[in-house]
């Protein structure tokens, strides 16, 4: 980076994740009943489910596509899709009806 008053500074590389990388999609969106499929699920990760205040309601290895969530009342909740190893995480919304 050059100044504006002729400086230079260098700075280390940082990688950026852009895009929709952080968010992924279930299906059906809005659901009648707890089962779901997670389209690009990456089994090995873990799964919460938390109310849109942020509160946790459900925690699950994600072992495949299809998952089983536990009966929650009407409403919006976030899926959260956690990687154990790095930490990262990528979100959906998803309606329960």
């Amino acid at each position: 980076q050059t100044d504006f008053n002729g400086t230079t500074t260098v700075s280390d590389m940082v990688a950026v994740i852009a895009g929709d990388e952080r968010v992924f999609t279930v299906q059906p969106n809005p659901a009648s009943s707890s089962s779901v499929r997670l389209p690009s699920a990456r089994p090995g990760r873990e799964l919460e489910v938390r109310t849109m205040q942020g509160h946790l309601v459900a925690h699950m290895p994600i072992t495949g596509t299809d998952l089983l969530l536990p009966q929650l009342p009407s409403g919006a909740y976030m899926l959260v899709e956690l990687d154990p190893r790095t930490g990262r995480t990528r979100h959906c919304r998803w309606v329960r009806e």
